[in-house]
């Protein structure tokens, strides 16, 4: 190894193996960890190669070390991009106000809010290009959007009267008839898919063409240090669209199992539905960007308002001749406040999933006899489904989901 890796390494000796979400210690230590591994002016093997050190070397998953590493990439690639470009972020809240609070104030809180603001602030710290960050108040009944702005009001009045932060309300532009809320009559039936739709069809009308749309959740899962990762293939040229995955063989994640126990059936359904998205395992991940210049056409087409409106964007970035491509990130479930961790969503999805197919595809189009199953899948017989998984998708790899021969 040369002896960058080696510095890397011992960098990352005293980083947590999971850091508190929100926790200002932990987040301190890994800015610091982050920029002197940054600061080594490391090549991207040099990166590579620790990465994969530490996951060899771990035998429980150690998203500290790794997420590290990963900020260093994207503070080494944000020196590089343009001054022309924005990143323009906007994640919807929900039943939020609780992880809006600090963590010493509530057992739940993450002080997601000002977390946000100061992971981007670290990896734009000494790039020519510049963020903004928009939440969304999905028709939160505990009005989540207007305690975050009292919030922001108290600790970044400059941030908010500029505008470089902000929050949006779905129900005021369902209410106003904006353009950029169509699709939706009533905000209560948004469930994501909403607020993310409008949320990048307001950040579209202010960007230039440079610019980068990215749409995260509320909690903070998915650490916006890894930002970079999504930005470099879009800035360089090499991708259209760019997809957070937890996947991937420098993937870390913590997740429950009760979470996960459903995930290989979804994945496999919609795998077979919509076999035109190639390459993607990790559909959910919220954790996506597009350049501006091309995300018109598909926000313009889209209309899911559920929590599958990351499979809608795919379809239609493959649909407008996107180049999608993915990367490992590092996500640590929130689950505690999570809107979806007590209930199945994945057979809505599924329905959402055949809803949408039918509007964007020719109806002979390979997947359509799924499709057709799908649509007939009652609560009982999805229920019995996921009692008695078929063997085949228990056993599959992976990346062998969605095969006709598996089922």
């Amino acid at each position: 190894m040369s002896s960058n890796v080696n510095q890397i390494l011992d960098a990352l000796a005293d980083l947590p193996a999971v850091p508190v979400l929100g926790g200002r210690r932990d987040e301190e230590m890994l800015r610091t960890v982050s920029r002197s591994i940054a600061d080594l002016d490391p090549v991207e093997s040099d990166l590579v190669t620790a990465e994969r050190e530490v996951l060899d070397r771990s035998a429980a998953p150690q998203p500290g070390p790794v997420l590290a590493v990963k900020m260093a990439r994207s503070l080494v690639s944000a020196k590089t991009f343009p001054s022309s470009l924005t990143l323009r972020i906007i994640f919807p809240m929900f039943r939020e106000k609780n992880r809006l609070l600090q963590p010493e104030s509530h057992p739940n809180g993450e002080d997601l809010l000002a977390g946000k603001i100061r992971q981007l602030d670290h990896i734009f710290a000494r790039s020519p290009a510049d963020w903004s960050l928009t939440a969304v108040d999905d028709g939160c009944p505990e009005g989540s959007g207007r305690f975050a702005v009292e919030q922001l009001s108290r600790s970044f009045p400059d941030r908010l009267d500029s505008g470089k932060v902000s929050v949006l309300f779905l129900d005021e532009a369902v209410r106003r008839g904006l353009p950029e809320a169509k699709g939706i009559d009533d905000a209560s039936t948004s469930r994501k898919g909403g607020s993310i739709l409008f949320g990048l069809r307001m950040a579209l009308n202010d960007s230039g063409e440079d610019d980068v749309l990215l749409y995260t959740d509320a909690d903070m899962s998915t650490h916006l240090g890894q930002v970079g990762l999504l930005i470099e293939p879009l800035v360089s040229g090499t991708a259209d669209m760019m997809a957070g995955s937890r996947r991937e063989w420098n993937s870390v994640q913590i997740k429950s199992k009760a979470r996960d126990s459903r995930g290989r059936i979804f994945i496999h359904l919609w795998k077979r539905m919509l076999p035109q998205i190639t390459g993607i395992i990790d559909s959910q991940a919220s954790f996506k960007a597009f350049r501006a210049r091309h995300a018109g056409p598909v926000l313009d087409a889209a209309r899911e308002t559920g929590f599958a409106v990351d499979l809608e964007l795919l379809l239609l970035a493959h649909l407008n001749h996107l180049r999608v491509k993915k990367c490992g990130i590092c996500w640590i479930d929130s689950e505690a406040e999570s809107a979806t961790a007590d209930q199945d969503v994945h057979l809505d999805m599924l329905r959402a999933v055949a809803a949408f197919r039918r509007r964007h595809l020719p109806p002979d189009t390979p997947g359509a006899s799924v499709m057709n199953l799908v649509e007939r899948l009652d609560g009982k017989a999805w229920t019995e489904m996921l009692a008695n998984p078929p063997p085949e998708i228990v056993t599959a790899r992976l990346e062998e989901l969605g095969a006709p021969e598996i089922l």
